[in-house]
């Protein structure tokens, strides 16, 4: 489930950043401390002219990374940030039964 949030985050950024920012470039920090995933994506283009309105895909996302019991926060000032993070959920214990 992790994986495919943070995929579906580049890809919902990459496409903003041209379509909104007129940039070509993104910057991922991915991290991993054990009982969370952190990601921050900042990117190249234009700042926002305000608060970005979250509709369409950044809304989607922002109910996917809730659903998983994780948040997401959108900086516009001074540039564009979008950083999540996403609690792991424990790994089930093996059944001595199996």
């Amino acid at each position: 489930q992790i994986r495919g949030i943070i995929a579906q985050t580049i890809t919902e950024c990459a496409a903003n950043t041209v379509k909104h920012a007129e940039g070509d470039a993104l910057s991922v920090e991915l991290m991993d401390n054990g009982k969370s995933v952190l990601l921050s994506i900042t990117n190249n283009g234009r700042p926002p002219k305000g608060e970005i309105a979250e509709s369409g895909g950044l809304l989607a996302l922002r109910r996917k990374v809730e659903d998983a019991g994780g948040t997401m926060n959108i900086e516009s000032d001074p540039a564009f940030a979008l950083s999540l993070q996403i609690p792991r959920k424990e790994k089930p214990e093996r059944s001595e039964f199996i």
